[in-house]
C-alpha cells in the first residue's frame, strides 16, 4: 500500500448559497446590475 490518500478525492456537489452566490457574482461582474439596483428576491 503506498499510504498516499491525498490524491483520492471526492467531487461534491455545491451547496445551494454557493451557486446563488456564484450566479450573482457572474450577473454582477457582467453588468446585468446597475449601482443601485435592488438583486433579485429570493423567489427570483
Amino acid at each position: 500500500m503506498s499510504g498516499n490518500l491525498t490524491d483520492a478525492r471526492v467531487e461534491r456537489k455545491p451547496k445551494l448559497f454557493e451557486t446563488i452566490v456564484q450566479t450573482l457574482r457572474s450577473q454582477i461582474l457582467a453588468g446585468d446590475f446597475v449601482v443601485g439596483e435592488k438583486l433579485p428576491t429570493d423567489r427570483a
